[in-house]
């Protein structure tokens, strides 16, 4: 999927305010919380990593991707309605530079904006 980072974020904001969705007819608040629940003993839900984070103040989702050019890091906290992506064009093939960069970028911004 290619898209811009504008609508990147729009859809990261649904996800984190799925309530806010039904304006939009993507998906119902109720299809959203199963797209957010990882199976029992389980912390993988259709494409999101699912724990918990106390700055969150409960679940979190978290992804990351890349398509070798560009790399992207984001984290969605719907308790507290909060979406945060880091992106940049350290495409490196393992990933590891690119997701430590974004990793730090994300701490700061969850620090500043989000954990308090």
């Amino acid at each position: 999927v290619h898209g811009s980072l504008f609508d990147l974020a729009k859809y990261l904001m649904l996800h984190a305010r799925p309530a806010e969705a039904e304006g939009v007819r993507l998906v119902s608040p109720e299809t959203f919380q199963r797209l957010h629940e990882a199976p029992v003993g389980e912390s993988y839900a259709f494409g999101w990593h699912v724990m918990n984070r106390a700055w969150a103040g409960g679940d979190v989702l978290h992804h990351t991707g890349s398509n070798t050019q560009w790399f992207s890091n984001a984290w969605i906290a719907p308790g507290k309605q909060a979406a945060l992506i880091a992106v940049t064009n350290i495409g490196d093939g393992s990933g590891k530079k690119a997701f430590n960069v974004t990793d730090e970028t994300l701490g700061r911004m969850i620090a500043n904006h989000v954990g308090r």
